[in-house]
């Protein structure tokens, strides 16, 4: 979820609370219905493990347009509130401690750095293209392994952090 430490101090926790709530609600529902497993919270976001790269892409299309509807319907604009998305494709680690499970690997890290992609890191191509607000953004793994059914923009390559290689990235369109 965006801008969630502004929506915090600007309405207060228990207004956060309440649209976090709705999110998780509507991420649950969404993406367990593609087969995707929830993984874990992290802070305003969610980690989910889907069994393919296009049930990863479809799960994040059907969640983007069901908040942009959401959104659109909504008289209070204070209800209303985007997120952005970052899809990884590769081997994790599952690591389960008591009743937690977490999931490690190069492409959980990839992921959470595309999602956190901004103007101010990245530079040349990418930085022109990249698009602001709602997104899903992917990676060059995620691409080759989907079809046609899906329209995605190369934005460009970047070094994400950690990483030794560039990243080539790919926005999906979802409006």
């Amino acid at each position: 979820m965006t801008g969630s430490s502004a929506i915090m101090s600007d309405h207060g926790v228990d207004h956060y609370l309440n649209l976090f709530f709705e999110f998780r609600e509507m991420t649950s529902r969404i993406f367990s219905s593609l087969k995707c497993e929830y993984i874990k919270s992290l802070g305003d976001g969610f980690m989910y493990v889907a069994p393919d790269s296009g049930a990863a892409v479809e799960a994040a299309l059907k969640l983007m347009k069901a908040i942009d509807a959401r959104n659109q319907n909504l008289d209070d604009a204070r209800r209303r509130f985007e997120i952005r998305i970052g899809i990884d494709y590769g081997q994790t680690t599952l690591d389960v401690h008591k009743d937690q499970k977490d999931r490690f690997g190069e492409c959980v890290i990839a992921a959470s750095r595309l999602e956190g992609l901004s103007a101010e890191n990245c530079d040349g191509t990418l930085k022109a293209r990249l698009p602001d607000g709602p997104r899903i953004l992917i990676s060059k793994k995620v691409r080759k392994h989907l079809n046609d059914e899906f329209s995605c923009n190369e934005l460009g390559s970047v070094e994400l952090k950690g990483f030794d290689v560039a990243h080539n990235v790919y926005s999906v369109q979802w409006k």
